[in-house]
C-alpha cells in the first residue's frame, strides 16, 4: 500500500503528528468552503452597487448637458465625481475577478508593460504629491509575458497604494517600479519604497487575509492576499524581498507563458499556502520532540 502524505510528513509511528495535521486540514476545508461562500457573497453585492452607480454616472452626464455652459464653471469638481464614479466601478469589477475565472488575456510585449506601469502610477499620482513622493521607474525586462491586462494593473496599484501609506511619514519618499528578464521564464515586476520596511516577525503575516497594519477604516486586510491570488492564477509568485536596513521591496513574477490554476480554488489554494508552510514547519519543527505511543 503506498504510504498516505501524513506517514511521508511524520513517520507511521508518530499518532499525535499526524492527528495534528489531520485537523489543520480539516480547518483548511472549512475555511476554502467560507472562501466559497464569500466569493459568491462579494459578487452578489458588486452587482447591487453597480447599479446605482450606473444611475449616478447617467444622471451626472444628463446634468451636464442640460445646463450646458452653465456647468464649466463646476467642470472639475464634476470631472472629480465622474472619476471616481469610475473607480468605484472598475473596483467592483476587480471584485468580481474574485469569484470569476482568469480573463482579458493579452500578449504585452515590453512597450505594453510600460504603457501599463505608467498607467497604474497615474492612477495614484495625486495620493503621491500630497505627501511628496517621488515614483520614478527603470523598466529594462525585453521577454513578452501572457496575462489579464486588469488583474496586473489591480497588482500594481496594491503594491504602489502600500507603498504610499508607509512613506506618508517619511521626508523625501521614493517608491521605483524596476522590471528585469526571469532567467528565460518571463519578467520579474518590484515595487520598492525607501520607507521603515516590513518587520520581519510580519513578513508572512502580510499575505493574510484580513491582516493590515493601517488603521482603523483604513484598509481592509485584503489587498495583499487578493493581489497574491492574481498573481498565482497564472502561475506567478508575489513575494518580500529578505529585509533590508530600509524600505520594501515586493517582487512580481510573471511568467511568458500562463499557467492557469483551477477557476474556481485558486484564490482559495493562493490563502491557504501560507497555513499549509507553516503547518509543514511544526510538523518539522516537532517531530524531534513528540511522544511516540
Amino acid at each position: 500500500m503506498k504510504p498516505s502524505q501524513e506517514d511521508e510528513l511524520v513517520g507511521k509511528d508518530d499518532a499525535t503528528l499526524r492527528i495534528l495535521l489531520r485537523e489543520a486540514r480539516e480547518q483548511q476545508l472549512v475555511q476554502a468552503e467560507k472562501l466559497a461562500a464569500v466569493g459568491e457573497l462579494i459578487a452578489s453585492i458588486a452587482h447591487e452597487i453597480n447599479n446605482p452607480l450606473a444611475v449616478m454616472l447617467g444622471h451626472v452626464n444628463l446634468a451636464i448637458r442640460e445646463l450646458g455652459p452653465a456647468a464649466w464653471s463646476v467642470r472639475s469638481e464634476v470631472d472629480i465625481v465622474v472619476q471616481q464614479i469610475h473607480r468605484v466601478q472598475k473596483i467592483i469589477d476587480s471584485l468580481l475577478c474574485i469569484a470569476g475565472p482568469a480573463r482579458d488575456l493579452e500578449l504585452l510585449t515590453p512597450d505594453k508593460v510600460q504603457v501599463l506601469v505608467q498607467d497604474s502610477i497615474r492612477l495614484v499620482d495625486d495620493q503621491a504629491k500630497l505627501i511628496d513622493v517621488e515614483i520614478r521607474t527603470d523598466l529594462k525586462a525585453t521577454s513578452p509575458i501572457t496575462i489579464g491586462c486588469q488583474d496586473l494593473q489591480q497588482v500594481i496599484v496594491n503594491l504602489l497604494v502600500n507603498a504610499l501609506h508607509a512613506l506618508e511619514t517619511v521626508d523625501r519618499g521614493q517608491i521605483e517600479l524596476r522590471s528585469r528578464d526571469w532567467e528565460g521564464q518571463g519578467i520579474l515586476i518590484s515595487v520598492c519604497d525607501n520607507g521603515p520596511g516590513v518587520p520581519p516577525q510580519l513578513a508572512e503575516e502580510i499575505f493574510k487575509p484580513f491582516f493590515t497594519t493601517k488603521g482603523a477604516g483604513k484598509g481592509s486586510g485584503l489587498g495583499m492576499a487578493v493581489s497574491n491570488g492574481l498573481v498565482r492564477r497564472y502561475g506567478g509568485s508575489l513575494t518580500l524581498a529578505p529585509a533590508t536596513e530600509q524600505g520594501a521591496e515586493f517582487r512580481i513574477a510573471l511568467l511568458s507563458q500562463p499557467v492557469l490554476s483551477d477557476r474556481e480554488t485558486w484564490l482559495a489554494q493562493s490563502l491557504m499556502s501560507g497555513l499549509e508552510m507553516r503547518l509543514r514547519e511544526q510538523v518539522k519543527a516537532g517531530s524531534g520532540t513528540a511522544p511516540t505511543p
